[in-house]
């Protein structure tokens, strides 16, 4: 298939659940709804990931992820990984 591939080497392709539309969807309501969890938890990120399923980075992880997961419903909740992430900081422009 590939003239590039390792002799020896095997390669297995899984197809995910869901569509990259379908996740890029998620990702996008998620993020709508960014303000909507002022003063309960920051969620500062969300991205859909081609490996099938969509990370959202928060301050509070272990707050944030039975919240999220139970306001976007069952079906979608597989889909969703919560992380920590950082306050972005500006650069030094100097």
């Amino acid at each position: 298939v590939c003239g590039d591939a390792v002799k020896g080497v095997t390669v297995r392709l899984h197809d995910t659940d869901d569509s990259g539309r379908t996740l890029a969807a998620l990702s996008d309501r998620i993020g709508d709804d960014m303000h909507r969890w002022d003063s309960t938890f920051e969620l500062r990120e969300v991205a859909a990931d081609e490996r099938g399923f969509v990370v959202i980075g928060v301050d509070d992880p272990g707050k944030a992820e039975p919240i999220l997961k139970k306001a976007y419903g069952r079906d979608n909740a597989r889909y969703i990984r919560v992380e920590h992430v950082d306050q972005a900081e500006p650069l030094d422009a100097g």
